[in-house]
């Protein structure tokens, strides 16, 4: 059993490890959209993320900071900044500058509209990050009402390498990644009835998570990633732990309980880690959060009422 498990997960690892470097070989760019809040370790200096009908961005304070940390610096890359430098009648135009580790890459006054602002920057394989910064001047100050210092309007910053060649994910995303691999590969192992079917499992499993992982700035978000492995080995431990005891006993686990067990823990970890991605936008936790009060009195049915006076339930947003 102890080298079947060890295989499992050694084998979970190598999959997770090498599902997230491929998927970051096909999808390398690393991409702010700006539809929901940033994380807070990678930025600085933006406004909370605001909305119009058809539009999400974020006003800049007069110096905003993206850090990617851990980003592959062997390989030149180019960044692109989509803004707009709108002003009211009477304040001076903004002047925007671009800046790659403290040093200005492009200079640029942008109008209304908005406009994309590209830089390169190239290669330097002894660093570990890549600052971008967007300084603007002049600032201005809305009004009364609102004393922000603005700067630009922002609605989308990828940078992706510019020859298009390999580059490596970063040293936590792979870490996180064998380590989730590795527990949720030993879990199959010793929940599943046969080698083969363990092994689909953790192959699916490392997709998932390298798709999750890959998406939007998971992988540069390091607090994101700190707890994905401790949460992974948290809920793996009592599922080792069922399959040793059963098989000390000599009770084998059944196929179908196997399966149960081991699809729903896996689907739970990657729902977790879906809920809390950094670049997810908040949306049916905050549909849900009316409910709340009716949720601690007790009250767990809901409906919609839909047309023809019909009243169609639907599910309480316990995450």
């Amino acid at each position: 059993m102890f080298t079947r498990v060890a295989a499992g997960a050694l084998l979970g690892a190598f999959m997770a490890s090498a599902a997230l470097a491929i998927l970051t070989f096909y999808r390398p760019a690393v991409t702010f959209e700006f539809d929901a809040d940033l994380p807070r370790s990678l930025t600085s200096g933006f406004y909370p993320v605001e909305r119009t009908s058809d539009q999400t961005f974020a006003w800049t304070t007069p110096l905003a900071t993206v850090t990617l940390r851990g980003i592959d610096r062997h390989a030149a890359w180019r960044c692109s900044v989509h803004l707009r430098g709108a002003r009211p009648a009477g304040f001076p135009p903004a002047v925007t500058r671009v800046g790659v580790d403290g040093v200005t890459r492009a200079t640029h006054s942008p109008g209304g509209g908005y406009q994309a602002i590209a830089i390169d920057v190239p290669s330097q394989p002894g660093a570990s990050a890549m600052i971008l910064s967007i300084s603007t001047t002049p600032p201005f100050v809305p009004g009364a009402s609102d004393t922000r210092e603005l700067g630009v309007q922002v609605d989308r910053l990828e940078c992706a390498p510019a020859n298009g060649g390999f580059v490596r994910p970063p040293a936590g995303a792979l870490g996180a990644v064998a380590t989730a691999g590795a527990a949720f590969g030993a879990v199959f192992a010793i929940l599943s009835p046969t080698l083969v079917v363990s092994l689909l499992g953790s192959l699916l499993f490392a997709a998932a998570l390298a798709v999750t992982v890959n998406t939007g700035v998971g992988a540069y978000a390091r607090a994101y990633l700190d707890w994905a492995a401790p949460v992974a080995l948290w809920i793996a431990a009592p599922l080792l732990a069922f399959g040793t005891s059963r098989t000390w006993l000599m009770r084998p686990i059944h196929p179908a309980t196997g399966f149960v067990l081991g699809f729903s823990s896996a689907v739970m970890f990657i729902k977790i880690v879906t809920l809390l991605h950094p670049s997810k936008d908040v949306v049916d936790a905050v549909f849900h959060a009316h409910r709340l009060e009716w949720v601690l009195g007790g009250r767990y049915y809901f409906t919609q009422p839909m047309p023809g006076g019909v009243q169609f339930p639907y599910a309480i947003g316990l995450f």
